[in-house]
């Protein structure tokens, strides 16, 4: 097994995980072996060096049966991440084995003093924590880093948050697709810790109760020129779920055709979103299909369009807190009543923000909003 190492290659990472002194190495090192059981060793030896990158075989399946305990919520299929260390594929793929007898177990955590992983060019697939159990994929702990780039996670469970990602501290994802994900709140992602940020990235087909796509519950959320779509909440927050004490900043992003179940089918909101030069479109619910407002929403720039809730507020539902719209267009959503806003408590501010052409009205109980006409 060979991988890059910061003590100077591969003969220094193995000689440092034996006690030795370090010799000098070459940088580059070649890829290791199509093997998990030469993966798990690699991991083992990039930790006991103080980091390092682990270079996959290209095309390579690595399949894990066997788990591993860890620091956090559930047991793992590799060693903790206790140092600075990247795992580098080439259409590589980790998955937990699908074998019958197979231990539930996510594939990564990130842990230990000094934790900080980066996923490039790699999948994970089939982590399995459905019996209990945080984070399908990868459980991020207090403070420590996940960097997740040109990588996709999916088809992973756990019992309770993150279908694929439980973070706890610091992550990054960009260039990446989290997808048919399921937990009970945060299908795709779950964001607990300092921030989580999603730079030019899909987030799709992922279930939950709550929060079908991503849960954000005190994280520093931040969704830059990504699509968050098609996934579903069986209670709110088809696409995203924000809840009291978090904060959650859309730029340049869409947030479509997810489903919330009760209400909250694009976002339910209890804390605070920022949205601009955003859609938030095609999205279904009981109630609030495109917005569910119970905290404070700003948004500017953006659209709520093509929306369809089964009762009232098509476009958003102002539940209490406050909504401003600036610069704004709420058009073609649909409901029983208020297709485009429903004001049911706090304050809904337009700011040159027409509503216009809802069905089967824009604005409700008060047709007479300002800035909103029937």
């Amino acid at each position: 097994m060979r991988f890059t190492s910061k003590t100077g290659g591969a003969l220094g990472a193995l000689t440092l995980a034996l006690g030795l002194s370090a010799l000098s190495a070459p940088a580059y090192a070649a890829p290791i072996a199509c093997d998990a059981a030469v993966l798990v060793s690699a991991v083992k030896a990039a930790n006991a060096a103080g980091g390092g990158t682990v270079h996959l075989a290209a095309n390579c399946v690595y399949t894990l049966n066997g788990s591993i305990p860890g620091q956090g919520r559930g047991a793992n299929g590799l060693p903790v991440i206790r140092e600075r260390v990247t795992i580098k594929g080439d259409n590589s793929v980790i998955e937990r084995s699908s074998a019958p007898g197979t231990p539930e177990f996510r594939i990564a955590e990130v842990g230990g003093a000094r934790g900080d992983l980066t996923l490039n060019g790699v999948t994970l697939r089939n982590g399995n924590l459905a019996g209990g159990g945080e984070g399908g994929a990868v459980y991020v702990n207090d403070h420590r880093v996940l960097t997740v780039k040109s990588s996709i996670l999916t088809n992973n469970t756990a019992a309770t948050g993150g279908g694929a990602i439980r973070n706890n501290g610091t992550a990054t994802i960009t260039g990446s697709i989290v997808s048919d994900n399921h937990a009970r709140t945060g299908g795709g992602i779950y964001a607990y810790g300092d921030s989580t940020t999603i730079v030019s990235s899909t987030v799709s087909g992922n279930e939950a109760v709550f929060g079908g796509g991503i849960g954000n519950e005190t994280s520093k959320l931040i969704l830059r020129s990504s699509d968050v779509r098609d996934n579903s909440a069986s209670s709110q927050g088809g696409g995203i779920i924000n809840l009291a004490n978090a904060t959650l900043t859309v730029d340049n992003s869409q947030i479509r055709d997810n489903s919330g179940g009760a209400f909250g089918g694009g976002v339910s909101n209890f804390g605070k979103v920022t949205m601009s030069g955003s859609s938030v479109r095609g999205n279904t619910a009981a109630d609030a299909a495109g917005i569910a407002n119970s905290g404070t929403l700003e948004l500017t720039s953006s659209r709520l369009d093509d929306n369809r809730a089964d009762s009232w507020g098509g476009g958003l539902a102002n539940y209490s807190g406050t909504a401003t719209l600036t610069g704004s267009t709420v058009t073609g959503n649909s409901a029983v009543e208020a297709g485009g806003i429903y004001e049911y408590s706090g304050k809904v501010d337009l700011v040159t923000s027409p509503v216009t052409a809802n069905t089967p009205n824009n604005c409700r109980p008060d047709a007479t909003l300002p800035g909103c006409t029937d």
